[in-house]
């Protein structure tokens, strides 16, 4: 996932079947989840469990 040309947004959007939208949010959170372990602050693991 680390090469950005096969990875682009829109080639994510076409290869998941989801709105460019929404590849687009995705990514942006997954950034800011990456900047938030840079941080310190951690999520709340365990609590994860149920929703999946």
């Amino acid at each position: 996932m680390a090469d950005p040309k096969k990875n682009s947004i829109r080639v994510l959007s076409q290869r998941y079947h989801l709105s460019l939208k929404r590849v687009d949010a995705i990514l942006r959170l997954k950034g800011l989840e990456h900047s938030w372990y840079k941080v310190g602050l951690v999520m709340l693991i365990p609590f994860m469990s149920p929703m999946t």
